[in-house]
């Protein structure tokens, strides 16, 4: 709440520590941030003159009117990654966006198997 208000941005999102106990997890999650971070620099993500734009769904938080601007949830329903989709529109829309990394905040949800961590990989790229 803070960084939106004091940096006034209109979108701040968190990249969650994600769940890592499973094997499999613990194989491919760390991967997945790497592979995030590589994809969607967060330097460039929070710079608002670079076209880079990514959030974490996980964990948003944005103006209202910020929404209603981009065209509300309408603007991204078609779009696989959603999350990611919507920075860009706020982002175009001439908004500033801060994507960061915690250790603070965890999610508490698994994945079931190899295959769901990659169709997470897979569709970021998208």
């Amino acid at each position: 709440m803070a960084r939106l208000q004091y940096e006034q941005r209109d979108l701040v999102s968190l990249m969650v520590l994600l769940h890592c106990r499973s094997v499999v997890e613990r194989l491919l999650i760390p991967a997945f941030v790497f592979f995030f971070a590589m994809l969607y620099p967060f330097a460039w993500v929070n710079w608002p003159e670079h076209r880079i734009a990514a959030a974490a769904g996980g964990c948003m938080l944005m103006r209202r009117q910020t929404l209603e601007r981009v065209g509300g949830l309408d603007a991204v329903r078609g779009d696989i990654v959603d999350d990611v989709a919507l920075a860009r529109a706020i982002k175009r829309s001439g908004g500033t966006i801060w994507l960061g990394l915690t250790r603070g905040t965890r999610s508490l949800r698994p994945y079931a198997s190899a295959a769901e961590i990659w169709n997470i990989i897979g569709s970021a790229s998208v």
